[in-house]
Formats: structure tokens, sequence, C-alpha cells
């Protein structure tokens, strides 16, 4: 237990999972660091780690990135995320997954 609190991991912290995919690893990449940029604004007391490529970073042509984020109150995160997934749900090149307390990190 001293090792998962002295890393941020549950039950000391919360996480959650957001995954960016898409067919362009370049335009991927790319939006995934405007969504750590704006989620480092709104969110400064959270751990951001990432983006980094999933486990399996091609799947079917589908590459994957992730997001993780270590938090200890929700406060607005909610709000945002639903901000955000709303945003890319047109965007047509690109899917976000939001994932709270993942029981697996791919």
């Amino acid at each position: 237990m001293q090792n998962r609190k002295q890393l941020k991991y549950p039950p000391y912290y919360f996480l959650c999972n957001i995954k960016v995919s898409g067919k362009n690893p370049e335009y991927i990449l790319e939006e995934s660091l405007k969504i750590k940029r704006s989620l480092e604004r709104n969110f400064p007391n959270f751990i951001i780690l990432g983006p980094s490529t999933c486990s399996i970073f091609k799947i079917n042509n589908i590459y994957s990135y992730n997001i993780i984020l270590k938090y200890k109150r929700k406060d607005n995160l909610t709000d945002i995320l639903e901000k955000l997934v709303n945003h890319y749900k047109s965007n047509t090149k690109l899917q976000v997954a939001i994932d709270f307390n993942p029981s697996q990190m791919f």
C-alpha cells in the first residue's frame, strides 16, 4: 500500500484514462497534445501523464494514444470531459473515449 500511495494510485488517488484514436497517427498525436494542454489549463492540481502510445498502438489501421489523469477531487472534471467528448463527436478523423477508474491501462 505504501508503494501505491507514493505512486499516487488508488485508493489514494482516482484515475481517468482518455483514449484518443484514429487512422492518422500524426493527427492523433497532435490532437492528444491539444487535449493535454487544455486539461493542464483546467486542472492545474491534477497529475497528467501522456499522451503516450497504447500498449498495442495499431489495431486494424487505427492508432491510439492514452492520457492518464491522477486526481484527489473531481471538481468539475465530468463537465469538462463531457465538453471535450462533445467537441470531438462530430470529428470523423478521431474518437475520444473516457474511462474512469480503469481496471486495465492500454
